[in-house]
């Protein structure tokens, strides 16, 4: 068995206890609530002078409405995956000097990076988890560095505002996209037009006349 292997193995057995299971390679994932699960993402990387493996830990929450409303109108098909996490962090402390890192050689290691991670889950990631699980929570945190790249973390948080804001966080951020668009200041801009659109019909969000004709004209549907 290689290091990897062994590593996914061990890591799988012990945190099947707290509710997780293996989805795809170094994606773990336990079901919080309706709707909400919690994501852990244990990526690794070989140096082949060394003959070490590492790993960057991180933890995360998938909100499944979202995720399946960015599917279907905004993903491209190879990144609508089922390990999306529509929020994610590192599952270390953020402290400098702080270990980013942790290096396994041989099953030694490995055992005492998965207990090691145990106790980082504990300590960091299950308040991660607990404060997330609140979409509302989430929307705050997207929209507080938000900015209209054409990128899935922007659309998140759109859509998020429109399941759960709509009339509020929802109307303001339609409002900025629209504009963002209209300046052309939105990499590929006709998918978040069409996203926008798809959101108008499938939740509470409300656009004004002017707002959809404009979205219409750059999705190409006008």
């Amino acid at each position: 068995m290689s290091l990897s292997d062994d590593f996914n193995a061990r890591f799988a057995e012990v945190f099947a206890p707290l509710g997780f299971r293996k989805r795809a390679r170094g994606y773990f994932f336990r079901k919080v609530e309706p709707g909400v699960q919690a994501g852990l993402f244990m990526p690794l990387s070989h140096d082949v002078e060394t003959g070490e493996s590492g790993v960057i830990p991180s933890v995360g929450v998938r909100h499944d409405p979202v995720e399946l409303l960015l599917k279907k109108y905004f993903l491209d098909k190879q990144f609508a995956k089922s390990t999306n996490l529509t929020l994610a962090a590192p599952l270390y402390a953020p402290e400098p000097g702080a270990q980013t890192v942790w290096y396994m050689g041989n099953a030694a290691d490995v055992a005492r990076t998965v207990d090691e991670f145990v106790s980082l889950y504990e300590q960091r990631g299950v308040p991660f988890v607990e404060r997330y699980a609140d979409p509302l929570e989430v929307c705050r945190t997207l929209r507080a560095d938000l900015e209209w790249d054409g990128g899935p973390r922007s659309a998140a948080g759109l859509v998020l505002a429109a399941l759960h804001d709509p009339a509020g966080g929802g109307a303001e951020l339609a409002a900025d996209a629209v504009k963002a668009l209209g300046a052309g200041a939105v990499p590929r801009g006709e998918r978040l037009a069409g996203l926008l659109l798809a959101l108008a019909e499938e939740t509470e969000l409300e656009l004004t006349a002017e707002q959809a004709a404009s979205l219409r004209a750059l999705a190409g549907r006008s």
